[in-house]
């Protein structure tokens, strides 16, 4: 059909979400000329997009629009409209006059964190700990990559940026071990992550140097793979390492911000710019 117009005055535009699947034959030049890559919007473009979507719902005072683009960096414009308009439906049900930073905040992690309140209770010890893990992802995320708690190690824009991320990945087991001596069990799938992130840092970034990349083929000798495994291991602990000290280093901050966790369940990254000025 692209052939059959080529001759008329029709412009043909197409979207995918990944061109790998795509036929070679429909990305020759020819049929489809130009491929332009579009990245989720970030900063004041997200910023921009959010307030678009609030230009007709009533605000309450302390909801900052920074806020809500930096608790979900990196997410479509569909996700942004969805959580805009779950936050107004939550205002309504809980018969708020305007939309509380609760009500976006609780949008925020039904749709971009799957995450629901339980009405389940938990052990007031455990809680102090879990509250300490998160407490610990969230200062480091404010230390080391300024404001930005929930990144995306996949949109680093350098070897620096993806490393921050790894830290902060790892930095849960280390504030509960900071903070209680024990080995934290909520960290296994933070373990899981940290360790397929160094994979990727691996092969993108040759961070174990150009020995350590896969063939082609996928396949590697035993003693590159033991090789590879050994450049890992040194590299997360010595990450695991830096997360540990930048939370010694940032002990009251750490604490204050497992305190208003227990207290509030949820904060924001503004809630996290107070709490660390409160504590200079």
């Amino acid at each position: 059909c692209i052939d059959d117009a080529k001759d008329t005055d029709l412009f043909v535009i197409a979207t995918t979400n990944d061109t790998r699947y795509m036929p070679p034959s429909l990305l020759r030049p020819g049929r489809f000329d130009y491929v332009i890559y579009l990245q989720p919007p970030i900063g004041e473009n997200a910023e921009n997009i959010v307030s678009y979507y609030l230009r007709d719902k009533d605000l309450a005072e302390d909801v900052l629009i920074s806020d809500i683009v930096k608790a979900m960096p990196k997410v479509s414009c569909a996700t942004l409209e969805t959580v805009m308009n779950l936050a107004a439906l939550n205002s309504v049900y809980q018969g708020h006059e305007h939309i509380q930073k609760e009500d976006i905040t609780e949008a925020l992690l039904q749709v971009v964190y799957k995450l629901q309140k339980t009405d389940k209770e938990t052990d007031s010890t455990e809680l102090q700990k879990i509250a300490v893990h998160e407490a610990a992802h969230a200062v480091v995320g404010e230390v080391v990559i300024g404001g930005m708690v929930n990144g995306c190690a996949t949109y680093a824009q350098n070897e620096e940026e993806f490393l921050d991320e790894v830290t902060k990945t790892l930095a849960g087991r280390a504030g509960v071990s900071l903070i209680y001596g024990v080995m934290d069990i909520q960290a296994s799938a933070d373990i899981e992550q940290a360790d397929k992130l160094m994979d990727i840092w691996q092969c993108h970034f040759a961070g174990g140097g150009f020995v350590g990349i896969e063939s082609g083929d996928n396949r590697m000798s035993e003693q590159r793979l033991s090789y590879n495994e050994a450049i890992k291991s040194a590299k997360l602990e010595e990450l695991y390492r830096r997360a540990y000290k930048i939370l010694h280093d940032n002990r009251d901050f750490l604490l204050a911000v497992q305190k208003e966790l227990l207290e509030h369940e949820t904060l924001l990254n503004s809630d996290l710019a107070k709490i660390r000025e409160s504590c200079i």
